[in-house]
């Protein structure tokens, strides 16, 4: 090595013969010599591989190349331990960032998780996590953002449209802009899949302050179901209802012609349970006279990029003359108002024979899974209404953010390419997400068929609610798409639930959905209290309302003024006003 006590002494005398013009020389001499210091000590070190990264970028963003991880102790030089985008492990050296989680109630401890260690080996990160129940989840998260007090490095759960917009611009969630244009790999996979994604999750004023979880579920898009009794249309011999009239007409014939058999009038035309999903008496039933949904608590309409409330509309007013016939002579379960799934247990399957003939359920979650009573239940096509009209709504793919970094990481740019690194495509490379192979999931064989017919991919083994601790659940960074849940397998020659949900939409509901869907809205900071404050008032006043003029509390034809008018006075113009102007600017570019 060069002794550098040498140089120094031989550059003083140098300096003291020479003058100033040794002066000159000296410069020079000093930068040789650096420059053979800094050539000595790189020929110590290991050999660099190339780089695949641009020197630009790679310059910018001071990532160098993966290597092998040597050591457990944690790094504070995060710019010389990262590894270029996509590359793993993220980090050489280990680094550990806290996470706050609220998982679902059957995931047991996450320090302990099999996909904890899996994403722990594969990323050199090593997580504190700070797991809280679901149910005090949502205190805690506003008490932590609130007091600026324990903030987490990253916040692994969901925040509400406020929280992210008050936070954001306060500066205690990062955007994500920057890290993903130069560090992002999996997110940007997600945008080109979706193009609606990036619109869905940009705030107002122009930032990302979250990764979401994309879930496209094909049977979800066209959730809103009735479920008939099929072994009730059977034994009456009766044909399968296609318009409202129709309809009626069987529902009368449920009620009066003992269709289960059991010698008592005891059947219940139709129930529902009001909060499952889509359960909701004016749901399918309105849609023959009118648009009617759930996106939004308030029945709302987009056509030809307009929103208006279909709530104030002739149809709302027809549909509810129609409900309110069919409840007035029986038809309707009078505790379909209040009633639970567990209400709906005890009809479908009572000791004397189910006692129910049609319901409005987003899947068969009303039947034991276990009885053959589920298989008596078919999907009812949309009806059609009297003046022809025969639709159904559609709804938009879940796109939830639900990765947030806040101002306390020390290593932001590590946090948001862990969080990045969970995204995967490949249906494959995302079973490591469902946990152990052979134990929770296992490759398809061959002969085994998926939900869309082709070669299945893959074997569920671990029942979806069951407790265990084998992989994350919901929610984190993830795209699932239809072409993996296509490809599980499902069982041949008998009853199963996702193939009954596939064909359902395949079958009675996708060819009747609308021109446009509406999507998620996205309100500026200076109207989201107020859109929440009169979204839950009109609500209220909405579904109060329904609910009495089906049941005759209201007189639909003496009341119904009275009724659009306190829809105006609460404010349901400027509730339509704020959500076009939203629109307008998030996807219009307004």
């Amino acid at each position: 090595m060069v002794n550098k006590e040498l140089v120094v002494s031989m550059i003083r005398k140098r300096e003291v013969k020479g003058g100033i013009v040794m002066r000159k020389y000296l410069s020079i001499l000093l930068i040789l010599i650096m420059c053979l210091v800094l050539f000595v000590q790189g020929c110590s070190g290991a050999k660099p591989e190339e780089s695949t990264v641009d020197k630009e970028e790679q310059k910018e963003l001071q990532t160098p190349q993966e290597g092998e991880t040597e050591g457990q102790e944690e790094s504070d030089d995060w710019e010389g331990n990262m590894s270029p985008p996509g590359v793993f492990p993220i980090v050489k050296e280990k680094v550990t960032l806290r996470v706050f989680v609220a998982p679902e109630p059957w995931i047991g401890d996450f320090s302990d998780n099999k996909v904890t260690k899996w994403y722990e080996e594969k990323t050199n990160v090593h997580i504190e996590w700070m797991q809280v129940s679901r149910d005090d989840a949502g205190q805690k998260v506003n008490l932590m953002l609130a007091s600026q007090t324990d903030l987490p490095d990253i916040f692994m759960t969901g925040l509400t449209q406020a929280q992210i917009i008050t936070y954001g611009s306060q500066g205690i969630l990062l955007p994500l802009n920057d890290y993903i244009e130069k560090l992002g790999v999996g997110i940007k996979q997600v945008f080109e899949y979706d193009s609606m994604v990036k619109g869905m999750i940009t705030a107002p004023d122009g930032n990302i302050y979250g990764l979401p979880e994309y879930n496209e579920c094909y049977h979800c898009d066209f959730s809103q179901r009735m479920w008939i009794n099929q072994k009730w249309l059977d034994n009456l011999g009766l044909k399968t209802p296609e318009t409202t009239d129709e309809f009626y007409e069987v529902m009368v014939a449920f009620r009066d012609n003992d269709p289960n058999g059991n010698g008592k009038k005891d059947e219940i035309p139709i129930s529902c349970a009001p909060n499952d999903w889509n359960g909701s008496i004016d749901g399918f039933l309105m849609n023959p006279f009118i648009y009617s949904h759930s996106t939004y608590n308030v029945a709302i309409m987009l056509e030809n990029d307009k929103f208006s409330c279909a709530s104030i509309q002739p149809g709302w007013k027809e549909g509810l003359k129609f409900l309110r016939k069919l409840y007035s002579e029986g038809l309707i379960d009078p505790e379909c108002f209040t009633a639970d799934t567990n209400h709906l247990r005890m009809l479908v399957e009572s000791e004397d024979g189910c006692r129910v003939g049609a319901i409005p359920a987003g899947s068969v979650y009303f039947a034991d899974k276990t009885k053959p009573t589920k298989e008596e239940f078919v999907p009812l096509a949309p009806l059609k209404g009297p003046t022809g009209l025969r639709q159904t709504p559609q709804y938009p793919t879940s796109v939830s953010q639900c990765f947030f970094i806040t101002n306390v990481c020390k290593y932001p740019e590590i946090a948001f390419r862990w969080g990045d690194g969970q995204y995967t495509l490949d249906p494959i490379e995302s079973l490591a997400w469902s946990g152990e192979e052979n134990v929770d999931w296992r490759r398809a064989k061959e002969g085994e068929v998926g939900l869309d017919g082709r070669p299945a991919v893959y074997v569920p083994i671990l029942p979806y609610g069951e407790p265990h601790n084998s992989h994350w659940g919901q929610p984190h960074p993830q795209i699932v798409t239809n072409e993996k849940r296509f490809g599980q397998a499902v069982p041949q020659g008998e009853w199963d639930h996702e193939t009954i949900l596939y064909q359902a939409r395949k079958n009675y509901y996708e060819m009747y959905g609308p021109k446009q869907v509406i999507p998620p809205l996205f309100y500026s900071e200076d109207v989201v209290e107020e859109v929440s404050e009169l979204g839950t008032a009109l609500h209220q006043y909405q579904d109060e309302c329904t609910a009495r003029f089906i049941t005759g509390d209201m007189d639909i034809d003496t009341e119904w003024d009275k009724y659009v008018e306190e829809m105006k006075r609460i404010g349901i113009d400027r509730y339509i006003e704020i959500m076009q102007e939203t629109y307008d600017r998030q996807y219009l570019g307004k």
